[in-house]
């Protein structure tokens, strides 16, 4: 279900309000949807404060320059290495998810 870019539209968040999250789950749903959804939008919040209280990029003029822009192996645009850095963490959550909840094929 990850990448399907369309699942998205059924919830999300932004960084502007830490650990909001919204949903819209349509009625036909299983918990393992419930999960694609939210646990990504969890790893997002999580680096969200980490980077609040640890400062992972803590000069973002040095993170947008041209020189740290790298391109997005989903997007394949070329992005901020902090929003990079979000997807790399993210795929590797996104694995253990699908591992715990016995998809290893999508893992």
């Amino acid at each position: 279900m990850f990448g399907e870019w369309s699942r998205f539209w059924f919830g999300g968040s932004v960084s502007s309000s830490i650990v909001v999250i919204w949903l819209h789950p349509p009625k036909h749903w299983k918990i393992e949807d419930y999960a694609e959804v939210i646990y990504p939008e969890f790893i997002h919040h999580c680096l969200y404060l980490d980077d609040m209280i640890y400062a992972i990029f803590p000069n973002q003029e040095i993170a947008n320059s041209p020189e740290a822009m790298t391109t997005s192996s989903i997007l394949t645009t070329k992005r901020s290495i902090d929003k990079e850095y979000h997807s790399a963490v993210l795929a590797i959550g996104i694995m253990y998810c699908y591992h715990k909840l016995g998809n290893d094929k999508k893992a």
